[in-house]
């Protein structure tokens, strides 16, 4: 099993010093991912550790996985009902992710994003976020998840067309 699997685990039965452990004893001997990170961002936001999680947020800072850590801190702002942040945080991770050619990264972040929009009933802003998407990825998964977000929406009859466009 991997540092990663073991610390998410531990994590997700809130056994949050024992995932926290495992990420520093991957950190020193050198097989910490980004993964890792994000654990340790995630413990932080459950405990309100502020300094922590900008520590790990620092630490991808010039990272090749840096727009994920951009999602992470989408995802926190957008719980604490701060939304224009979130978006502003989100859509920076997407432009990270296409400096570098990362499309499918970019496209998953615009979806999670379409779907933070769907659950604060954003039907425009939703239909537009899964219109970019698309636009960089239209594998099985993505139309998977363009579908869902539609749906959970309201927009049923994009949700079950063939060819979605905003």
């Amino acid at each position: 099993m991997s540092y990663l699997t073991l610390a998410a685990r531990y994590r997700s039965l809130g056994h949050w010093d024992e995932a926290r452990a495992v990420c520093r004893n991957a950190a020193t001997q050198h097989l910490d991912s980004a993964g890792c990170h994000k654990e340790l961002y995630r413990i932080a936001f459950f405990e309100g550790d502020e300094a922590e999680m900008q520590r790990q947020v620092e630490w991808a800072r010039g990272n090749i996985e840096e727009h994920l850590m951009r999602s992470f801190e989408s995802s926190a702002a957008a719980m604490r009902g701060r939304f224009r942040s979130a978006r502003a945080q989100a859509l920076e991770g997407v432009d990270m992710a296409m400096r570098r050619r990362l499309t499918q990264a970019a496209a998953d972040a615009l979806a999670r994003l379409a779907a933070r929009e769907a659950y604060v009933d954003n039907a425009a802003l939703t239909r537009e976020r899964v219109a970019e998407a698309l636009a960089l990825d239209q594998s099985p998964e993505a139309l998977i998840q363009a579908a869902q977000v539609l749906g959970m929406s309201g927009d049923a009859s994009r949700a079950s067309a063939r060819s979605w466009t905003a």
